[in-house]
C-alpha cells in the first residue's frame, strides 16, 4: 500500500514538473519572440529613417535612383542586411512611381510605410518575405528542447509501467509462492503422518491397516510429484524455444483416450463427459505428451470450476473449417464461467480466476499459461467465451496435417 501511495505521489509530481518544464518553455519563446519582432521593427524603422533624412534635399527623380543603394546601406548598418526585401514608391499612395519585382506583400502587417520628402506626398513601402523565418530563428533550440522533454516524459512513464508491472509480477509471484508452499504442505503432512503410524509400535499393523498407509503414501507421492511437474513447466515459458516432438496424430483418436482416462473423475462428482468427434480430418503434426496434457488440463479446469449445486456436463466437440484445413477443437462446460473482465488475463502466468466462496479450487495459476503456450508452440490458436453461471468455451483451432508443414 505504501509502495502504491509512492509511486502516485512521484506520478503527481513528475506531471507537475513536466507542465511546468513546457510552460516555462513556451513562456521563453512567446518572449523571445516578441523580443525579437520588437528588435527587427525597430531595426527597420531605424533603417528607412535614415533613408529619408538622406532625400529631404534631393528632386523626385533622383530620390528614385537613390532609394535602392540608400536601403542597401542602412540595412547593412543596422544588421539586417542579410534579409531579401523589396519595395515600391507611390506618389499619394495612388500612383506607383517604382516597384521592384516580386513586391507582392501576403499580409499587410509586414509591410514598412515611410515618408520620404516632406514637401511631397511621395511614400516608401518595404515588404519582407523572409519576416516569420527572420523571427524564428531565434527560437529554433526551442523545437529539440520540447523533442527532449517529450522523450524525459516517455521514458519517465515507461519507467514507471515497468515499475508497476515488476510489482504486480513480485505480488504474483508471492501469492505463487505461499500457494505452492500450502499445495506442498499437505501431501508432505500426509506421508509423514503415514511414515509414523509405521514407525509407532502401538498401531497394529494389519494387512488393511499396511495397505490403507500404503495407499496414503503412493496417493500423495503421486500428488506431491503432480505439483512437481507443474512447477517444472514454468521453464518452458521462460524459453520460447522449448523443443516439441512433433509426429503425426489422429487427434479425434487422443480425445477419445483422454476421455475415457478422465472420465472416471467427472462420474465421481456425478458429472459426464459428451463427445462430438465429427472432424474427418483430424490427423495433425502434433507434440503428442504436450497436446495430451492441454485437453486434460481444459477439461481439469471444467472439473475444477463447476457448480457444486448442478452436475458437470462437458462437451468435447471436433470438426473441420476452410476445406478440411484446419481442425477445431471445442472444450465447453456448465460451470460457474468467468467474469468478462477476467477473460483477457486468464492466460497469463500465476494467474487465478478470482472464485468468491468457491474455496476447493487449487492450483498455481499455470495450467491455461502452459495450454496457451503449447498452442502457440502448435502455430495455432485458442479462444475463450464465458458467461457468469452458464459455463466457459474454449477453442483450439490448429491446422491438419497437410498443412502443418
Amino acid at each position: 500500500m505504501k509502495n502504491r501511495i509512492l509511486i502516485i505521489l512521484l506520478t503527481v509530481i513528475m506531471s507537475f514538473l513536466f507542465v511546468g518544464l513546457l510552460f516555462i518553455q513556451m513562456r521563453y519563446v512567446k518572449d523571445t519572440v516578441k523580443l525579437r519582432e520588437t528588435h527587427f521593427n525597430e531595426a527597420v524603422k531605424r533603417s528607412i529613417g535614415d533613408v529619408a533624412r538622406d532625400l529631404q534635399d534631393t528632386g523626385k527623380r533622383d530620390m528614385i535612383q537613390m532609394v535602392g543603394s540608400l536601403l542597401k546601406t542602412a540595412f547593412e548598418d543596422n544588421g539586417l542586411g542579410h534579409i531579401s526585401y523589396y519595395y515600391q514608391i507611390t506618389e499619394n499612395d495612388t500612383d506607383v512611381l517604382y516597384q521592384t519585382p516580386k513586391f507582392y506583400p501576403e499580409k499587410e502587417q509586414y509591410v514598412f510605410r515611410q515618408r520620404l520628402l516632406p514637401r511631397e506626398q511621395i511614400y516608401l513601402k518595404i515588404y519582407f518575405p523572409a519576416h516569420s523565418d527572420y523571427i524564428m530563428k531565434s527560437v529554433t533550440l526551442f523545437v529539440p528542447s520540447v523533442v527532449f522533454t517529450i522523450m524525459l516524459l516517455l521514458t519517465f512513464a515507461a519507467t514507471l509501467f515497468i515499475i508497476n508491472r515488476e510489482k504486480k509480477l513480485n505480488e504474483i509471484k508471492t501469492d505463487f509462492v505461499n500457494n505452492m508452499t500450502h499445495e506442498f504442505k499437505t501431501p508432505i503432512s500426509s506421508i509423514m503422518l503415514a511414515s509414523q503410524m509405521l514407525q509407532d509400535q502401538n498401531v497394529t499393523k494389519t494387512p488393511e491397516i499396511l495397505a490403507h498407509i500404503s495407499n496414503v503414501i503412493k496417493e500423495e507421492t503421486r500428488r506431491l510429484n503432480f505439483q512437481v511437474e507443474k512447477i517444472l513447466q514454468i521453464s518452458m515459458f521462460e524459453n520460447d524455444k522449448s523443443p516439441f516432438k512433433f509426429t503425426e496424430v489422429e487427434i479425434n483418436e487422443l480425445i477419445a483416450a483422454s476421455v475415457v482416462n478422465f472420465s472416471l473423475k467427472v462420474k465421481n462428482r456425478g458429472g459426464q463427459i459428451l463427445t462430438d468427434l465429427k472432424a474427418e480430418n483430424a490427423w495433425a503434426m502434433v507434440d503428442e505428451l504436450h497436446f495430451t496434457n492441454v485437453i486434460y488440463n481444459l477439461m481439469d479446469n471444467a472439473l475444477k470450476y463447476s457448480k457444486e449445486t448442478e452436475p458437470l456436463v462437458l462437451h468435447i466437440n471436433t470438426w473441420n473449417e476452410n476445406e478440411n484445413e484446419c481442425l477445431c477443437i471445442s472444450i465447453e462446460d456448465n460451470g460457474i464461467g468467468i467474469k468478462k473482465e477476467n477473460l483477457k488475463k486468464i492466460f497469463d502466468r500465476f494467474y487465478r480466476v478470482p472464485t468468491g466462496n468457491l474455496h476447493n479450487v487449487k492450483g498455481f495459476g499455470l495450467g491455461l499459461a502452459y495450454v496457451h503456450r503449447i498452442i502457440r508452440g502448435h502455430k495455432g490458436q485458442i479462444t475463450v467465451e464465458s458467461e457468469i453461471d452458464k459455463g466457459t468455451r474454449f477453442t483450439i483451432k490448429i491446422l491438419t496435417l497437410k498443412n502443418s508443414e
